[in-house]
C-alpha cells in the first residue's frame, strides 16, 4: 500500500486502540508515505503491533517527513522495532516535536517512539514545551533509535523535554548507530531522567558526534547509564560545549562519564555553567574522555559535588594513550594542546577514588621506552588555571583537586601555569588505607605533578635485588609547574604534600601562600621529590625543545639563564604557615634534591610550622645521590617546630659527596625541637652545608644538643670504624660565618648555639654567639667526639651560660679544636665558665653529668689550641644561672664535687691544651682556678726531661701543665732553650704543624703545686699555657 499523507489534526481527532497480531503497523502498514501529522489536539494513542514492527505506523521503505505539533502520542506498543512509528529505510527531511506536543509511554524492542531503518536526513526537533518522555526499549534507543545517522542532528529548545525514556542496551533516549551530527540543548530546553542499560543514558552515537552542545539555559538533568557516557556517548564527539547558564546535574554512569563519554575529544568547552553531582562508577564524573582533546577551556563555572567512585577525575578524566596507540593519530596536529580554567570559576566538593578529585590527566608511559615510537616529538600541553576555586575536592590516591601524570615516556610535554587561584580544604588519600587507592600512591592534597623517568622499572627491579642498578636523577622531564599569587589553605594529604606535590617535575613556586596544609607522612604543604633512574642514562641531555619550555615559563617568573634548567624547586616571596607533617619529615615543606635537580628557597617565610612526629618543623631537605644543591637566601623561619630534630630545617646530605646546602642572609627564630631547634644537619664527608650572614636567635632544642644548630656526621663512627680515617674527615662538613646567634637554648643538652656531633668538622668565623644556654654544657658551643671544631676570625662568644660545664665552650674528646682570635666574654657556668676542656677518662665527671651521645673513640691524642684569644669576665659559680636538668643523678644529689671552679678555663681527662697569647687577665671569678682550673695531676718530673713535669699517663692520673709566663715568680721555674724532640711540643706540632709553638728562651714555670689541681693567676698577667703529653 502506498500513501501520501496521514494527518490526525484537531481535539477529537484520534486513532487509538488498533491491534495488528502478526503484522506490521497496528493502525497502518504502507510501503512509503509523505507525510505523517499529529498536530492541534490530534491523538495517536494506544496502537499495538503484538507481532510485529510499529506499535501505530509501520512504514517499509521511506517516508518524507515526521511532525507531531501539538499533538499526542502515547501508549503505543511494538513487540518489535518502533514502538509508535517503524521507518523501514530513511526519513528523508526532519522529525518534529513541537509547540507542547506529547510523545509519552510508548514501548519497543527498539525505539520506543521511532525506529529508522537507515539514516534521518533532516534533524529532530523538540520544542515549544514539547516532551518526548517515558518511551521504552527493550535492548537500544529508549524513544528514537535510528540504524545509521541523523544528518541535521537533535535539538531541545524553548522548554522542551527529553525525559524519563529507557533503554536496556545503548541510548536509553536516542540510539545512532553512526553519526549524529549535532546535539543541541538549548533556551530552558531539557534532557533528563533518561536511562541505558549499557551507554548513553540520553545519547548514544557509535561513531561521531561532531558537534554537542548545550547552552542558553538548557539542562541535562538525571540521566544515568549502565557503563559509559551518562547522557552522551560517542566514539568521537568533536566539540562538547556546556555554556551560558547551562546545567548538567544528577548525571550518572556506571562506568566512565557521568556526563559524558568519548574515546576521542577535539574540544571541550565549560562556560559559565552549573555541573553538580553527576557520578561516574569509574571515571570522570562529569566528562571522561580516552585521549588529550586539542583544547579544553573552562570559564566562570560552578563544578560541584561530582564524583569519580572507582577512577579519577571527579569533574575530568583524560587517559592519554601511550605512544604509538592509534587513538593518538589525529591527536594535536599542530604539535599542541590546551587546558584553560579561568574567571572565577569554583570547583568545589568534586571526588575520585584514584587520583584527580577534579581533574585528572593521566598519559600511559609506553612499554618499550627505548624504540623509536616512544621517541618521537611530544606534544606540547599547556595547562593555564587562573582566577579560580578549588575546594573541599578529595582524592584517594594523587591530587585531591587536580592531579596531572606526565611521563617521560608518555607523549605529553606538559607545562602547568596557576595564577591567582585559591585551593582551600581539598583532600588526598585515604585514613583507612594511608598510602592511597591510587598507583600513582598518596600525593598532594590539593595538587599532585609527576613526571616518571623511563627507567624507573629498571631502578625498581635493582632495588628489589634483581640487579644491582646504581641509581641518580636524570636531568629530564615531561612536567613544568608554575605557581604564580595562588594560595593554598587547609588541604591535607594521608600521604606526601599537604597541599602540593611534584614528583620528578621541575616547580616555581612565586608570591604565594601555605596555610594550614596537613600531610600525614612528609611535606606538610609542599612535597618536591625526584625519581631516580640508572646511572648510564644520567647524562643524557635536556631536550631541546625541552629547554625551550623550561626556559619560557621560568622567563614568565621572572628567572633567567641556565640555572633555571638546574633548579627543580624554585620558591619566592611566599610564605608558608601552620602547616604540619604528622608522621614524617618536612612540617611546611619537604624536598628532594639531587644533580641537576636542586631547590632555590629566596624571600620566603616559614611559620608556625610543625613535623608533629618526626624532624624538620619548617622544612626538611633531602639529597639523593651526590652534587646536589639546595639555596636558602633571605629566608624566614620562625616559630617551627619538630617533634625530633630540627624544629626549623632538617637537611640530610648523607647520600653521597658534593651536596650543598647554603643558608644565607636569613633568619631562624623561635623555633623548637628535640634536638637542633633551629637545624639539624646530618652529612656525609664530601657533602657541606655554609651558613652565612644568617641570624638564629631564641631556638630551643628541649632535651638534646643544639639549641640552634645540631651537626652530624651521618656515617657513624661504628661505620667508620671498619676503614681509616674519621667519619666525616677532616674538611669542615658545617661552615658558620658571619652568623648571629642569640638567646638559643639547649634545655637540657649541650650546645645552646652549636652543637658539633662525633666525627664532623666544623668552623665558625667571623660570627656572634651571644646569650646562649645550655642545660648541660657548652652555653654557646659544644663538641663531642668531633673531628675537627675551629672557631676564628673575631668570633665572640658572650654572655652564654650552662649550668653545668663551658658556659662559653664545650669540647669533649675531639680530636682538633682551634679556637683563635676568638672573643669569650661574660659567660657563666658551674664549671669552666668560659671554656671546659675535656679528654675521655675512667672519672665519670663529663659521662654521668652530661648524657652526651655516644662519642667516637680515638687513639689520637684530643688537642687544643687557643691562640690570640681574649677570656674575659667569666663566672665559675657554685650555683649555675643556667636552666639544669634535675632528673640527671648528680643534680639530684647537688653538683659539689667542682663547682666553683676554672673560670675562665678548665680541663679534665685526656686531653692535650695550647693555650697561646690568650689574656685571661680580666674579670674572670671562680671559687677556685680564677683563670685556669684543672683536674690533671703532677708528679714529679724525671732527670732526663727539659721541665719539671712528668710525660702524661691518664691511667696514674699525671698532670702535665706548662705555664709560660713573662716572669718567672712562680715555683719550681725553669728554662727552656730549645723545643725538645718528644713530649708536648713534638705532639702539638705534628698536629697543628701550620701553628707553630715553639718559641727559644722562654722561662717555664711548673704550676701545679700540691695536690696540684688547680692554677690560678692575677689579674694582672698576660700568659701562655701548654697542657699535654
Amino acid at each position: 500500500m502506498v500513501m501520501q499523507v496521514l494527518v490526525i489534526d484537531g481535539p477529537g481527532s484520534s486513532v487509538e486502540n488498533n491491534t495488528s497480531i502478526k503484522q506490521d503497523g497496528g493502525f497502518l502498514h504502507v510501503q512509503s508515505l509523505e507525510v505523517l501529522e499529529v498536530t492541534n489536539g490530534g491523538q495517536l494513542t494506544a496502537n499495538t503491533a503484538l507481532g510485529g514492527s510499529g506499535g501505530a505506523v509501520a512504514v517499509v521503505g521511506s517516508i518524507g517527513r515526521i511532525t507531531i505539533d501539538g499533538g499526542v502520542v502515547s501508549g503505543n506498543t511494538a513487540s518489535k522495532p518502533g514502538g509508535a512509528i517503524f521507518i523501514g529505510q530513511d526519513v528523508l527531511h526532519d522529525v518534529h516535536i513541537l509547540n507542547g506536543a506529547s510523545v509519552e509511554n510508548n514501548h519497543a524492542l527498539t525505539g520506543g517512539f521511532l525506529s529508522v531503518g537507515r539514516a534521518v536526513q533532516g534533524e529532530i526537533l523538540v520544542r515549544n514545551g514539547s516532551r518526548l518522555c517515558s518511551c521504552t526499549a527493550g535492548v537500544s534507543g529508549g524513544a528514537i533509535f535510528v540504524e545509521e545517522a541523523i544528518f541535521r542532528g537533535i535539538t531541545v529548545s524553548s522548554g522542551a523535554t527529553i525525559c524519563q525514556n529507557s533503554a536496556k542496551g545503548n541510548g536509553g533516549a536516542i540510539y545512532a548507530g553512526f553519526q549524529i551530527s549535532s546535539m543541541l540543548v538549548e533556551e530552558r530546553g531539557m534532557l533528563s531522567g533518561n536511562a541505558a542499560g549499557e551507554s548513553g543514558g540520553g545519547v548514544w552515537a557509535g561513531g561521531t558526534i561532531s558537534t554537542a552542545d548545550v547552552t542558553s539555559g538548557g539542562q541535562v538533568i538525571g540521566n544515568h547509564a549502565g557503563t559509559n557516557g551518562g547522557a552522551l556517548c560517542a566514539s568521537f564527539i568533536g566539540m562538547l560545549t556546556l555554556q551560558d547558564q547551562a546545567v548538567a546535574v544528577g548525571n550518572e554512569a556506571g562506568g566512565d562519564g557521568g556526563l559524558a563519554f568519548a574515546e576521542r575529544i577535539i574540544s571541550l568547552t565549560l562556560k559559565d555553567i552549573n555541573a553538580a553531582s553527576n557520578k561516574a562508577g569509574h571515571s570522570g564524573g562529569l566528562v571522561a574522555v580516552l585521549t588529550l582533546p586539542d583544547s579544553i577551556a573552562l570559564a566562570n563555572s560552578s563544578l560541584t559535588g561530582n564524583v569519580a567512585m572507582r577512577g579519577a577525575g571527579g569533574v575530568l578524566s583524560i587517559d592519554v594513550p601511550y605512544p604509538g596507540s592509534l587513538l593518538l593519530s589525529q591527536v594535536a596536529p599542530s604539535g599542541k594542546a590546551t587546558l584553560t580554567i579561568s574567571a572565577g570559576t569554583t570547583v568545589h566538593g568534586n571526588g575520585a577514588y584514584t587520583a584527580g578529585g577534579a581533574i585528572s590527566v593521566a598519559v600511559q608511559p609506553s612499554s618499550r621506552p627505548t624504540d623509536a615510537m616512544s621517541n618521537e616529538p611530544y606534544i606540547l600541553f599547556n595547562v593555564d588555571i587562573s582566577a579560580s576555586t578549588f575546594s573541599s575536592n578529595y582524592a584517594g590516591g594523587a591530587g585531591g583537586a587536580v592531579s596531572i601524570s606526565s611521563p617521560v615516556s608518555g607523549v605529553l610535554d606538559s607545562r602547568i601555569s596557576m595564577r591567582s587561584c585559591t585551593f582551600n580544604s581539598n583532600k588526598a588519600g585515604s585514613s583507612v588505607y594511608l598510602f592511597g587507592s591510587s598507583v600513582d600512591g598518596c600525593y598532594g592534597g590539593a595538587i599532585s605533578v609527576s613526571s616518571l623517568a623511563k627507567f624507573k622499572a629498571d631502578a625498581v627491579m635493582g632495588a628489589a635485588g634483581f640487579a644491582a642498578v646504581p641509581t641518580i636523577q636524570q636531568q629530564d622531564s615531561a612536567c613544568l609547574l608554575l605557581l604564580e599569587d595562588v594560595h593554598l589553605t587547609n588541604n591535607s594529604c594521608e600521604g606526601v604534600g599537604g597541599a602540593l606535590a611534584a614528583l620528578s617535575c621541575p616547580t616555581i613556586i612565586r608570591r604565594s601562600m601555605f596555610d594550614g596544609n596537613t600531610a600525614h607522612l612528609r611535606g606538610g604543604a609542599v612535597a618536591g621529590m625526584v625519581g631516580p633512574v640508572p646511572a648510564g642514562t644520567a647524562g643524557t641531555p635536556v631536550g631541546e625543545v625541552k629547554q625551550r619550555n623550561r626556559r619560557q615559563l621560568a622567563g614568565e617568573a621572572g628567572i633567567t639563564g641556565s640555572e633555571s634548567l638546574d633548579v627543580w624547586l624554585d620558591i619566592a616571596n611566599s610564605t608558608f604557615t601552620s602547616n604540619s607533617a604528622m608522621l614524617d619529615c618536612g612540617g611546611a615543606l619537604y624536598t628532594e634534591i639531587a644533580q641537576g635537580a636542586g631547590t632555590r628557597v629566596v624571600s620566603t617565610t616559614f611559620g608556625g610550622n610543625t613535623a608533629k612526629d618526626l624532624s624538620g618543623g619548617g622544612a626538611c631537605i633531602t639529597a639523593r645521590g651526590s652534587n646536589a644543591t639546595a639555596l636558602l637566601h633571605n629566608v624566614q623561619l620562625n616559630n617551627n617546630t619538630a617533634a625530633r630534630e630540627g624544629g626549623g630545617c632538617y637537611a640530610a646530605l648523607s647520600s653521597g659527596p658534593g651536596n650543598v646546602l647554603t643558608l644565607n642572609s636569613s633568619t631562624l627564630s623561635g623555633n623548637v625541637a628535640t634536638a637542633g631547634g633551629a637545624m639539624l644537619l646530618s652529612i656525609v664527608a664530601g657533602s657541606r652545608a655554609v651558613l652565612v650572614n644568617t641570624t638564629l636567635d631564641e631556638n630551643m632544642a628541649e632535651t638534646q644538643d643544639g639549641g640552634a644548630v645540631h651537626v652530624q656526621c651521618a656515617r657513624s663512627w661504628q661505620q667508620a670504624a671498619f676503614s681509616t680515617g674519621a667519619a666525616c674527615g677532616s674538611e669542615p662538613i658545617l661552615t658558620i660565618t658571619k652568623c648571629n646567634m642569640t638567646s638559643n637554648k639547649a634545655r637540657h643538652g649541650c650546645g645552646g648555639a652549636l652543637f658539633v656531633g662525633s666525627g664532623v668538622s666544623a668552623t665558625v668565623a667571623a660570627s656572634r654567639l651571644q646569650q646562649n644556654m645550655a642545660g648541660a654544657a657548652g652555653g654557646a658551643v659544644a663538641g663531642a667526639g668531633c673531628d675537627s671544631l675551629t672557631i676564628t676570625d673575631a668570633s665572640q662568644l658572650t654572655h652564654g651560660e650552662a649550668a653545668h660545664f663551658g658556659g662559653g665552650l664545650f669540647a669533649y674528646s675531639c680530636e682538633h679544636v682551634l679556637i683563635e682570635r676568638v672573643f669569650l666574654l661574660e659567660n657563666r657556668a658551674t664549671t669552666g665558665a668560659g671554656m671546659f676542656l675535656a679528654g675521655l677518662s675512667s672519672d665519670p665527671l663529663v659521662s654521668s653529668i652530661v648524657g652526651l651521645e655516644a662519642v667516637m673513640p680515638t687513639t689520637r691524642q684530643p688537642l687544643v689550641i687557643v691562640q690570640w684569644t681574649q677570656i674575659s669576665n667569666n663566672t665559675a659559680a657554685k650555683v649555675a644561672k643556667g636552666a639544669a636538668n634535675p632528673n640527671q643523678p648528680y643534680m639530684a644529689a647537688g653538683y659539689t664535687r667542682f663547682s666553683g671552679h676554672g673560670g675562665g678555663v678548665f680541663v679534665h681527662g685526656n686531653v692535650s691544651v695550647l693555650l697561646r697569647n690568650v689574656d685571661l687577665t680580666s674579670g674572670n671569678s671562680a671559687l677556685v682556678g680564677a683563670a685556669v682550673g684543672s683536674t690533671q695531676l703532677c708528679e714529679t718530673a724525671g732527670a732526663e726531661q727539659h721541665w719539671p713535669l712528668s710525660a702524661a699517663n691518664l691511667d696514674k692520673q699525671v698532670c702535665y701543665m706548662l705555664l709560660l709566663r713573662a716572669d718567672g715568680a712562680c715555683v719550681g721555674s725553669g728554662f727552656l732553650s730549645s723545643c725538645p724532640s718528644s713530649g708536648v711540643w713534638a705532639a702539638a706540632r705534628h698536629k697543628w704543624n701550620k701553628h707553630p709553638i715553639c718559641i727559644s728562651q722562654v722561662r717555664i714555670v711548673a704550676a701545679c703545686t700540691p695536690p696540684c689541681l688547680y692554677a690560678t693567676t692575677h689579674a694582672s698577667f698576660m700568659f701562655e699555657l701548654i697542657m699535654g703529653s
